[in-house]
């Protein structure tokens, strides 16, 4: 899961699969009819990880993944968007490397 639909291609080079976005149209944020729904989607579906960028809200996507029993992912998709990504190819490893230890439920999800 993610906020906004704007991992397309990250998604398709890893052969992953968008469940849903919490923001239910590009600008609009989700009420909290729509953070219940999704939670309770997302935990009957055994998914576990909602992924969202530094410069969009993280309480809607921290709130649907805990709800969920799972965890928000903070990423970083621009040079220096978070610590440790000075280059774009530090932001890639740390990209890659959050998202699979979220994926296999290790370490780098839940800020």
């Amino acid at each position: 899961m993610t906020y906004h639909k704007n991992f397309d291609y990250f998604i398709d080079r890893f052969g992953l699969k968008l469940f849903g976005t919490v923001e239910p149209k590009p600008g609009i944020p989700p009420s909290p009819r729509h953070i219940t729904e999704l939670a309770e989607a997302m935990k009957k579906a055994g998914v576990r990880v909602v992924v969202y960028q530094p410069y969009y809200n993280a309480d809607a996507s921290n709130e649907v993944a805990k709800r969920a029993g799972g965890a928000g992912l903070e990423v970083a998709t621009e040079v220096n968007g978070l610590p440790g990504t000075d280059d774009v190819f530090s932001k890639f490893d740390v990209l890659v490397s959050s998202m699979a230890g979220a994926l296999s439920g290790k370490s780098g999800a839940s800020r």
